[in-house]
């Protein structure tokens, strides 16, 4: 990763599956065009401090749009 790049990431903790699916589809229709990283957090995240997971989450997208797997 040459650059790191300015991802806005939303981190959505306590909700349904039903409520994520329209947070996301409500924040992807307003900011159509940006680049927006949702995590729901995991048993294993939960122990990592913000900074580390949005580090982690910046690291993995870029990964997968080197391998092609993002557009």
């Amino acid at each position: 990763m040459n650059e790191k790049k300015d991802y806005k990431v939303v981190i959505l903790d306590g909700f349904t599956d039903e409520e994520i699916s329209q947070i996301v589809k409500t924040l992807k229709d307003m900011f159509r065009g940006r680049d927006i990283i949702f995590s729901r957090p995991t048993f294993h995240t939960k122990t990592w401090t913000v900074e580390k997971l949005i580090n982690v989450l910046h690291q993995e997208i870029e990964e997968h749009k080197e391998k092609g797997k993002v557009p």
